[in-house]
């Protein structure tokens, strides 16, 4: 039980306690788009006049520090290739939103032209946050037949891939048709083992026999198989210019 003595010691002079109940005051300053670069940051209390404002500094923060990271790893890997694209029709001449970057270091195109085979694969993911699009890694083979990333960048799709070199050799990686498959008839362990039967079998006729098995066990899945070009797939198929027999892309594979 406390005194009325103790009470009183608790409390100031004027009857308040001691410690400020409206807490630290917090500085106030104004945002100020002159001031925008890769080093600026945004500060608890900063005033903007509208909203639009507000998101078009988010906006061009993110703009700047691509620009910035892009940059970075150029001066300390000189010859190497950085690419970044941006939108200002969307939002006006003064705004710009963040469309595509590319990078690719000096060192590893150099790596891949002495010592790699002239294969390159695509392993990427579906960025399926507000603003989507594809992140890519392009993927070559070194001497050990190991993966080789080559370059890094972020896309809108691969259309423009199939578009710009029509006559090079373009394969599926069969880790991709197996999960387009399962996603649409189920993905049993004994159809994916006989889908990769195929796949794999070297020789046409050893291919036909696979697919007749893969049809006795599933016919909707052979009529599905059967309408993807062999050749980008089935390494029966594959042309002898490549030198390459590789049916996946990913570096996470079966």
């Amino acid at each position: 039980m406390t005194s009325d003595a103790e009470s009183e010691q608790l409390l100031s002079d004027d009857g308040s306690s001691n410690v400020d109940a409206e807490g630290p005051k917090v500085k106030t300053c104004t945002y100020n788009a002159n001031e925008m670069g890769p080093n600026f940051s945004f500060k608890l209390g900063m005033h903007f006049t509208s909203i639009e404002e507000f998101k078009n500094a988010i906006r061009e923060k993110v703009v700047k520090y691509v620009e910035s990271q892009l940059g970075d790893d150029k001066r300390t890997n000189p010859g190497s290739t950085t690419i970044l694209k941006t939108d200002e029709y969307q939002l006006g001449d003064d705004k710009r939103i963040f469309l595509r970057a590319y990078l690719s270091l000096r060192l590893v195109i150099e790596g891949f032209l002495h010592a790699c085979r002239p294969l390159m694969g695509l392993d990427g993911c579906f960025l399926n946050g507000k603003y989507g699009g594809i992140l890519l890694v392009a993927i070559g083979r070194n001497p050990n037949d190991q993966y080789f990333p080559l370059a890094v960048v972020v896309v809108e799709g691969l259309v423009q891939v199939l578009e710009k070199y029509p006559r090079s050799e373009h394969r599926l990686c069969v880790r991709h048709i197996y999960l387009n498959m399962k996603r649409k008839y189920g993905g049993a362990t004994i159809l994916r083992d006989r889908m990769l039967a195929c796949s794999k079998a070297t020789y046409f006729a050893a291919w036909e026999r696979e697919m007749m098995d893969l049809k006795e066990l599933n016919s909707d899945i052979h009529k599905w198989l059967a309408e993807h070009d062999a050749h980008t797939w089935a390494k029966s198929h594959f042309s002898e210019w490549s030198k390459s027999d590789i049916i996946m892309s990913n570096i996470s594979v079966f």
